[in-house]
């Protein structure tokens, strides 16, 4: 069975700079949220919170720009794959739609290329950085990273090809674990590279408001990340727990707001 998310977006695409988009754009508010979604997932990983909660008013006041990073979802990656690379990405997207007022929301790589994007823009971006490994990912996912990076492509691709990947769907994402097997095999596993768990003080000391958001269940990003990074004291941030607001949960955090 293939899931089909965000049945009200209709899939825009360009080329920009020889590079391919993929994106939804949605809605009619002034200001624009930009989400970004995690390591190999895709757009769907966003957008299924509309599908989910379509009377949250949240949904109603914004427009909404949900794009797939690179690497993601069948797209090849650009540059040397990078965090910086990355936002480059997106900013070029945003210049293209000439969106100027926004806001970011990044969920796990998400969030450090949404921090990446805010150093960009002289502005006060406001960002919302969902389950962010900016303070740390737990020993298990740095070792399941670390594994999948050493698998050749064709064993990455026949594991994700096959039902014994449903079990790490369902860990990762008990209620939408085909959505997740699907992402993951349409992902490319160079991308595992360009991820850095360690925090960057220059995104952390940026004027931009901050909101991190962590979840009391995650098999991720542990609890003590949060912990850690409020003795970073990150310069104008907020830092809240949600439950059910992590990896297993992503689409459900938002019920919890």
């Amino acid at each position: 069975m293939r899931l089909i998310f965000s049945s009200k977006m209709r899939e825009l695409k360009a080329t920009l700079d020889g590079r391919k988009y993929q994106y939804y754009l949605s809605g009619r508010g002034k200001k624009t949220l930009v989400m970004l979604h995690g390591l190999a997932a895709d757009k769907g990983h966003m957008a299924c919170l509309f599908e989910r909660y379509p009377d949250e008013p949240l949904f109603k006041k914004y427009r909404y720009l949900i794009p797939d990073l690179f690497g993601h979802n069948n797209l090849p990656i650009y540059g040397k794959g990078t965090v910086d690379d990355q936002a480059d990405y997106i900013i070029r997207l945003l210049e293209h739609l000439k969106i100027r007022d926004f806001a970011l929301i990044g969920f796990s790589l998400g969030s450090l290329v949404s921090l990446k994007i805010a150093e960009h823009y002289k502005k006060k971006t406001p960002i919302v950085l969902w389950a962010s490994p900016i303070a740390g990912a737990g020993i298990f996912a740095r070792l399941g990273l670390h594994i999948i990076d050493l698998m050749p492509a064709w064993l990455y691709k026949a594991i994700v090809n096959t039902p014994l990947a449903i079990p790490a769907g369902r860990f990762l994402s008990q209620k939408n674990a085909q959505r997740v097997i699907e992402s993951a095999g349409k992902f490319d596993k160079r991308m595992i590279k360009s991820v850095c768990f360690c925090a960057d003080k220059q995104s952390l000391d940026s004027p931009n408001p901050k909101l991190f958001i962590f979840g009391t269940k995650d098999p991720a990003i542990p609890q003590s990340a949060a912990r850690r990074l409020i003795e970073l004291k990150p310069n104008n941030a907020r830092i809240m727990t949600v439950r059910q607001g992590g990896h297993a949960y992503t689409d459900e955090g938002a019920r919890q707001r």
